[in-house]
C-alpha cells in the first residue's frame, strides 16, 4: 500500500531531481534490457511528495466549501486515486466504469461525479441509488432522470445531488479538441450567459426547466479540458453561478434551491516545467468574477474537476532503447511504448507540448556527448508511431535509457490494444528509506499487463 498524509496539510520534503529519481530506478533494476519473455523493458514511475503536495496547492487555493474531483480519465491507476482519497479529494467520472472503480477505491457517492454525456437508464439509476453526483447533460436526459426520480420515494432521493451541465458559449480555446463551449459541441445544453436580448432568450427554456424541476440541486459548466484562457474558464463559472442565483430567485417559496455549483476542470498545463497558471492565480480571476461562490453560504458546495492539471507532471516514463537506426540527417531511437501508451502524442501531437526527453546510459548516469537529431519512435506496426520527433540529444545507443517526462496523465490512461502489447509496470517514488541508502522508497502502484491478461480481450 502506498503510504499517504492524513490529508490535513502536506510536509514539504527536499524536491527529487529526474536525474535523482532515474539514479535510483537503475540501482534498483527497474528499467534493464529483457532476459525472460516476461520481462517488462519499461516503466511509468511517479514523484508521489510532488503529487501530493500539488493537491495540498489546489486545497489551499479555495475555501473549504470547495470540493476538488479528480479526473479519472487522465489516470485511474488505484494506487493514484487513494492518494487523493486519503487526501480529502473526490473522483469525477466520465463513464459508469469509472464511477464504479471509484466505488470499489472507497471514495463516498457524494464525492463522485458523474459526467458522461451519453448514460443509459441503468447507469443513471445505478450512479443515484448510490448518492454520486449526477450531472445531467442534455433535456433528452433530463426527461429520463425526471421519470427515475418520480419513481424513487423522499428517502431513496435525500442527499442525491443532480446538475444540469450547461454550455455557456465562451468560445474555443487554444486547442480545438479540448474546447466544449461552441455551438458544435457535443456537451451540455446551449445556455448563452451574455447580457443581449438574444442569449437572454435562447436561455430562458432552460430557466424555465431548471425553475419547474427543482430536484435540479446544483448547475454544472466545464468549458474545456485545456487551452482554455482563465478569463474563458473564469466566465463560464459566473455564468453557472449566475444562473442558478435567477433560478433560486425565481422558484417559490416551497421549491427547493440550488445549493452546488460543479465548475469543472481544465485548468491548462503549460509545459516544459511552468506550473502558470496556477491554482492561486484561477483562484483569484474567480474571486472577481464569481464571488458569490466563494462565501459557502451561497453555495454550499463548489466542485472542481482537474485532471492533467493534478496528474501530467508528475510522472516519467523511462525505456530500455532497443534497436536505433541511422536516418538521413539523423538517429531512430526505438523504445517499448508508442501510440499505446502516447496515444495524443502519436496521432494529435497538436493537443500538446512534446515530452520532454532525455538521455541516461545504462547504470542510470546523464548521458553526454555529440549531439543528434533523434526521433524516438515506438515500437507499434505503423509508421506514425514516433512518439518524439527531432529531439536534440546525445547520440542514443542500444541499452541506454530514454526517459520522456510530464508524462503522468493522458498517457497510460488512454492505453490501446492495438498490436497487443502489455502495459509496463508503474512505480512511485518517495522520500524515504526502502533499503536501497538512497534516501528513497519505491512503491509498485501497478503490475502492468501480463500477456494473459491482454490476450484474454480477443476471447
Amino acid at each position: 500500500m502506498v503510504e499517504v498524509s492524513n490529508g490535513a496539510a502536506f510536509e514539504a520534503t527536499k524536491p527529487i531531481s529526474q536525474n535523482e529519481a532515474i539514479k535510483a530506478i537503475s540501482t534498483r533494476k527497474l528499467v534493464v534490457p529483457a532476459e525472460k519473455l516476461e520481462d517488462q523493458p519499461h516503466v511509468f514511475a511517479y514523484d508521489l511528495d510532488a503529487y501530493r503536495a500539488n493537491l495540498a496547492k489546489l486545497r489551499s487555493a479555495f475555501a473549504p466549501h470547495w470540493h476538488h474531483a479528480t479526473a479519472v480519465k487522465t489516470n485511474p491507476v488505484a494506487k493514484i486515486m487513494k492518494i487523493g482519497l486519503v487526501e480529502g479529494h473526490g473522483a469525477e467520472c466520465a463513464s459508469i466504469g469509472e464511477v464504479i472503480h471509484s466505488l470499489k477505491m472507497g471514495f463516498a457517492g457524494p464525492d463522485i461525479v458523474y459526467d458522461s454525456p451519453c448514460k443509459t437508464i441503468p447507469e443513471i439509476k445505478y450512479a443515484l441509488d448510490n448518492k454520486v453526483m449526477l450531472n445531467i447533460d442534455n433535456l433528452q436526459e433530463l426527461e429520463r432522470v425526471r421519470a427515475i426520480v418520480e419513481s424513487m420515494s423522499p428517502e431513496q432521493l435525500e442527499g442525491c445531488v443532480i446538475g444540469l451541465r450547461i454550455n455557456p458559449l465562451v468560445g474555443f480555446g487554444a486547442v480545438a479538441n479540448l474546447s466544449v463551449s461552441t455551438r458544435k459541441s457535443k456537451f451540455g445544453v446551449l445556455c448563452p450567459v451574455g447580457p443581449s436580448d438574444a442569449e437572454k432568450a435562447e436561455r430562458e427554456p432552460v430557466l424555465e426547466a431548471l425553475i419547474k424541476y427543482d430536484f435540479i440541486n446544483a448547475v454544472h459548466v466545464h468549458t474545456g479540458s485545456g487551452g482554455m484562457t482563465l478569463s474563458q474558464m473564469a466566465d463560464g463559472a459566473a455564468g453557472a453561478a449566475n444562473i442558478a442565483l435567477e433560478v433560486n430567485a425565481r422558484r417559490s417559496e416551497v421549491q427547493k434551491k440550488i445549493h452546488a455549483i460543479d465548475i469543472g476542470g481544465g485548468l491548462p498545463v503549460t509545459w516544459g516545467g511552468d506550473p502558470s497558471p496556477t491554482y492561486d492565480e484561477y483562484a483569484a480571476v474567480l474571486r472577481e468574477k464569481a464571488p458569490s461562490l466563494f462565501d459557502g453560504t451561497t453555495f454550499t458546495r463548489v466542485v472542481t474537476e482537474m485532471g492533467a492539471k493534478n496528474n501530467c507532471m508528475y510522472g516519467i516514463y523511462a525505456s530500455v532503447v532497443e534497436v536505433t537506426k541511422a536516418t538521413e540527417g539523423g538517429k531512430i531511437a526505438m523504445i517499448h511504448a508508442g501510440s499505446d501508451q502516447f496515444l495524443r502524442a502519436c496521432y494529435a501531437p497538436h493537443m500538446r507540448k512534446p515530452f520532454p526527453p532525455s538521455v541516461y546510459t545504462s547504470d542510470g548516469e546523464v548521458k553526454t556527448g555529440e549531439i543528434v537529431d533523434t526521433d524516438i519512435a515506438g515500437p507499434l506496426c505503423f509508421a506514425g508511431d514516433i512518439v518524439v520527433a527531432g529531439a536534440s540529444l546525445p547520440d542514443v545507443q542500444v541499452g541506454d535509457i530514454v526517459v520522456l517526462g510530464e508524462a503522468g496523465g493522458n498517457t497510460s490512461g488512454m492505453r490501446t490494444t492495438h498490436c497487443s502489447r502489455r502495459s509496463p509496470p508503474i512505480w512511485g517514488y518517495e522520500r524515504g528509506d526502502d533499503g536501497n541508502g538512497d534516501g528513497l522508497n519505491f512503491v509498485n502502484l501497478s503490475k502492468g499487463t501480463t500477456f494473459d491478461e491482454v490476450l484474454k480481450a480477443w476471447d
